[in-house]
C-alpha cells in the first residue's frame, strides 16, 4: 500500500464532490436560460458520484472492512458506472441537438447503464459474485471504455461547442 495512492486518491474524490457540490449550486443562477445552466445538476451528480467511488476505491486498498469487500467492490464499480452515465447525461444534454431528437437521444444514459448493469449481474449470477473483481475485463472494456472514455468524448464536444457559441 502506497500512502501517496490513498493521498492521491483522497484529493481526487474531494475535488470531484466539491465541483459536484458547486455543480450542483448553480441551478439557482440568475441565467437560467443557457442550456449549458440546466445540465449543471447532471455535471453535479457525476462529480459527487465519481468522488464517492474514488474514496470507497480508497478505503478498498486500506483493507479497512475485508470482511466486506466483495460488497463494497461490486458497490464501487456500479457506482462508478453511475458516475459515467450522469457524464454520459450531461454531454448529450449540452449539445445542441434538435427537439425531435432530443426527447430520443437523452434517453441513451440510462439505456447504457441499464445494458452495463444487466451484464454486470448476468456475469455475477452466471460465474459468482467475485468474477467481475477476479475477471476485470468486462468492467474495465464496458464501464471505462464504452461508457467512461464515450461520455468523456461527447461532453467535450459539447462544451467545444458551447464555447465556440459565447
Amino acid at each position: 500500500m502506497n500512502p501517496i495512492n490513498i493521498l492521491l486518491l483522497l484529493i481526487y474524490g474531494f475535488a470531484m464532490i466539491t465541483m459536484g457540490i458547486f455543480a450542483l449550486n448553480q441551478k439557482d443562477s440568475k441565467i437560467v436560460n443557457v442550456s449549458i445552466i440546466k445540465s449543471l445538476k447532471y455535471l453535479g451528480l457525476f462529480g459527487i458520484t465519481h468522488g464517492l467511488s474514488e474514496w470507497i476505491s480508497m478505503i478498498l486498498q486500506l483493507k479497512l472492512f475485508v470482511a466486506y469487500e466483495l460488497y463494497i467492490s461490486n458497490f464501487n464499480l456500479i457506482l462508478k458506472a453511475a458516475s459515467f452515465a450522469f457524464l454520459l447525461h450531461f454531454g448529450l444534454d449540452i449539445l445542441m441537438l434538435r427537439d425531435r431528437y432530443r426527447k430520443f437521444i437523452l434517453k441513451i444514459p440510462t439505456v447504457a447503464f441499464i445494458l452495463f448493469l444487466v451484464g454486470y449481474f448476468y456475469f455475477n449470477i452466471k460465474c459468482g459474485c467475485d468474477y467481475n473483481l477476479n475477471n476485470p475485463m468486462y468492467t474495465t472494456i464496458t464501464m471505462r471504455y464504452l461508457l467512461g472514455f464515450f461520455s468523456c468524448m461527447i461532453t467535450a464536444v459539447g462544451l467545444y461547442k458551447n464555447a465556440s457559441l459565447s
